[in-house]
């Protein structure tokens, strides 16, 4: 596959370069417009309109940046991607964002060259899919066992920077993806059932006193926080945010009796209210985002001591907070609508497995218990978990139809949420020595399980990052599954000279490398 003829690979312009990316990734063909400019160094110039049909509309465009060793950041290409001549071990990235309305300046990518593999939120991507960013490892071998210090963790980890960051009731609190040493301990933000997401170097979270923080995640610093639910106590915001051009959405809980909660959407730039739209709460659930929509699941009005009464459902909202519909459910809905196959796929714990068209209508529905797990989507399949504290469990996968192709015991109650790489698919059971389970994408047989001691529950979510799974429990331990040494996963050789990776962000990195023996 080398290129014959032409220049040399470190002579090749970042266009050419992202044009082999492009092809590589089995994308549409980019869409380039070529125009004249005193600004051009070889007339006439390329402007990068859009890539893999993703569509951009003006505020929204497509960030070209080059690698900065020296400073270990990102710094906006000084030149567009046709000018620029990529030499040995340079880097870029584009990233579809939107600039800061007063700064103008621009978001930074998540992924860097040398730690290409991130998680950025709760359920992984704004489809909320759980799907692994990198390979669940076939083992359960410890890499590493990190006491943190608090009980009850009940968010899932996420990676970025080479730090992992976990929400705990205490603190925000990172720790060295690779030996899980602290890296830093933030205790103003704390009593957190959120999950954190990543925008532009900071970790964006609710608080159960109904405030939104967002946080450096370089060191810990909160930057602004924002009241979102006033006289929460207990489960302010316990939904996670969904991160989307520069704003944040978020579900709130109203502990009142029969009181309404909200979604909101937070300008991150200043952290200024952007919307708010009234519903009843919203537990545990994050926003899924796609062609312009959001959805997310409705808990109910709560009734002051521990249920719901309705409305509860699945909620549509258009991103500037107008409402698109609403689909009512026979009980509460904690877990995150997963959006693929045109469907958005929702389980409720009034025991139905919810499929539904993107305009709000039923696609299918099928009863298979209790859940609050949110689910995964891998390889064609919906992964499903049921189950509630001190009750029986189960692990099932469906096709996009409802086709039902196997169910697996849990061996307990499994509330937290579902991860897969379309191999295995792992969870954990809500129990007194609550265990991480992993089976077999295939037909659910078991490929592994690790019980954590000292036993404890666990309702945390394990998340994958490269080649890594890491994973939580009440008992104040945060574990690393893998090899004795992490690594990136997402790398391929294109061309036998590119590096490819494509994040979560929508950010693209490519690291140009020539073989000192040539091509191959």
């Amino acid at each position: 596959m080398a290129p014959t003829g032409g220049p040399t690979p470190s002579q090749r312009t970042a266009l050419e370069a992202t044009a082999l990316a492009n092809a590589s990734w089995g994308l549409p063909v980019m869409n380039v417009t070529w125009f004249d400019s005193s600004f051009c160094i070889h007339r006439p110039c390329a402007l990068v309109n859009d890539i893999g049909e993703r569509h951009p509309r003006y505020p929204v465009w497509w960030h070209f940046f080059v690698w900065n060793a020296s400073a270990d950041s990102w710094d906006s290409a000084p030149y567009g991607p046709s000018d620029t001549v990529l030499m040995d071990g340079a880097a870029i990235a584009w990233y579809l964002a939107i600039d800061d309305p007063v700064t103008f300046a621009a978001p930074r990518p998540a992924p860097r060259p040398d730690l290409r593999d991130v998680q950025v939120s709760f359920r992984g991507d704004l489809t909320n899919a759980g799907s692994a960013h990198g390979s669940i490892p076939v083992t359960n071998h410890v890499r590493w066992d990190v006491d943190i210090g608090v009980k009850e963790i009940d968010t899932t980890p996420i990676a970025a920077y080479g730090n992992l960051y976990v929400a705990t009731r205490s603190a925000l609190v990172a720790l060295d993806a690779s030996t899980g040493r602290q890296v830093w301990r933030n205790t103003d933000v704390h009593d957190l059932l959120s999950t954190p997401a990543l925008y532009d170097g900071h970790l964006v979270l609710g608080g159960t006193d109904g405030r939104l923080h967002y946080v450096d995640a370089y060191n810990g610093t909160e930057t602004w926080r924002i009241l979102l639910e006033p006289g929460a106590r207990s489960s302010g915001i316990a939904s996670s945010p969904a991160v989307y051009m520069g704003r944040a959405y978020v579900g709130t809980f109203n502990e009142s009796a029969g009181g309404m909660g909200r979604v909101a959407a937070v300008n991150l730039n200043n952290g200024t209210l952007a919307w708010s739209y009234e519903t009843a709460s919203v537990h545990l659930s994050q926003p899924a985002i796609a062609r312009g929509a959001l959805y997310v699941g409705i808990m109910g009005a709560y009734d002051g001591t521990v249920g719901y009464s309705a409305p509860y459902g699945i909620l549509s909202l258009s991103l500037d907070g107008v409402l698109n519909w609403f689909y009512p459910t026979n009980g509460p809905v904690a877990s995150s609508p997963v959006v693929a196959a045109n469907r958005i796929f929702v389980p409720s714990q009034d025991g139905f497995l919810y499929a539904l068209n993107t305009d709000g209508r039923l696609a299918w529905t099928l009863q298979i218990g209790a859940a609050t797990s949110s689910a995964a989507w891998a390889g064609d399949r919906l992964f499903v978990a049921t189950g509630a504290l001190g009750s029986s469990g189960k692990i099932l996968a469906f096709d996009a139809e409802g086709n039902r192709a196997w169910e697996a015991d849990a061996g307990g109650g499994m509330e937290a949420s579902l991860v897969s790489d379309g191999k295995l698919v792992c969870g954990s059971i809500n129990v007194a020595n609550g265990a991480i389970v992993c089976v077999h994408a295939i037909d659910g047989s078991p490929a592994w399980t690790y019980t954590p001691a000292p036993p404890n529950f666990i309702l945390g979510s394990p998340s994958v990052i490269g080649n890594s799974m890491y994973a939580p429990s009440d008992n104040g331990h945060v574990y690393a599954f893998g090899p004795a040494s992490p690594a990136d996963s997402t790398g391929l050789w294109v061309a036998g000279t590119i590096i490819v990776t494509v994040a979560a962000t929508a950010a693209a990195v490519l690291v140009w490398r020539r073989r000192r023996s040539g091509l191959a």
